[in-house]
């Protein structure tokens, strides 16, 4: 009732109900686990089906975008300084496109995961406008952001364009999946969704982790940087090495690892400053 306030109040007043819708989601998903399998299985079916595909999709749709809506105004107030008119025309735009692209695709999902399959057809529409709205946001790191909610918001535009082409047949239609891919449950398939899914999370730690930059101790920043990326990438490539070759790799194991190190080593800068800093005022 009390907040937020600013210019994009009411964009973000839009998005903060969706995290809570779900969070109601992820609860609902609980309560039906609990309950007699034959009851689910005749309402929404198998396990596997599409219904309750889009459901978990929406109930992680309805959290994450919201968050990349956030990181996108963190951005835009960051940028505020290097305004002219176009470019705040277009940085309203970014935001509304994401905040549209933020409501619509959990809506939708749920909506056709609960009563017509056939809204499937309506989900490049919002899935449109989230990449329109971090192409924006791409735009405008690359102005004056740091390297690494560059690196970030590139990531999060890459999974999401790979998002387009996996939405013509993720829902059974209106492509077939390719053959390469195997069923929905191949070991394949899984991880191509998985990589689609780390590369945005990535990306948004990314963002989170350029925003905790210090002033002093930039050799351990550096270092944690360089490691995060690499082991950002390191994981993509193995799991598409993996798809590719059929066998696991030992990559699998080495990505994660690097960035778990590299993240601690950002937090640790960030650590290290912060405690410098009441002796640094005094």
């Amino acid at each position: 009732r009390s907040g937020p306030t600013g210019p994009h109040a009411a964009m973000i007043r839009i998005v903060l109900p969706v995290a809570c819708f779900g969070m109601l989601l992820d609860f609902t998903t609980g309560i039906l686990q609990l309950m007699p399998p034959l009851v689910v299985t005749q309402f929404f079916g198998g396990a596997n089906e599409v219904s309750l595909r889009m459901l978990r999709l929406a109930r992680v749709a309805a959290i994450a975008l919201p968050v990349l809506t956030l990181l996108y105004y963190g951005l835009v107030t960051r940028q505020v300084d290097v305004a002219t008119r176009p470019a705040s025309t277009l940085r309203s735009w970014g935001g509304r496109s994401l905040a549209a692209g933020a409501v619509g695709m959990p809506a939708l999902l749920t909506l056709a995961g609960c009563t017509s399959l056939y809204l499937k057809y309506l989900l490049p529409l919002p899935a449109a406008a989230v990449t329109v709205g971090v192409m924006i946001a791409v735009s405008i790191a690359w102005q004056r952001g740091p390297g690494l909610e560059r690196f970030g918001w590139v990531l999060v535009l890459a999974s999401l364009s790979a998002g387009l082409t996996m939405g013509l047949f993720a829902f059974d239609g209106p492509f077939p999946a390719p053959a390469f891919l195997g069923e929905y449950n191949d070991g394949a398939r899984r991880l191509v969704r998985l990589a689609h899914s780390y590369a945005i999370v990535f990306g948004m730690v990314s963002i989170f982790l350029a925003r905790t930059a210090p002033i002093r101790w930039r050799r351990l920043r550096r270092f944690g940087e360089a490691t995060y990326k690499t082991g950002c990438v390191t994981t993509l490539v193995a799991m598409s090495l993996s798809v590719a070759l059929r066998e696991e790799s030992w990559l699998l194991a080495c990505g994660p690892v690097l960035v778990v190190a590299g993240c601690l080593a950002c937090l640790a800068a960030s650590v290290h400053e912060r405690q410098q800093q009441p002796s640094l005022r005094r």
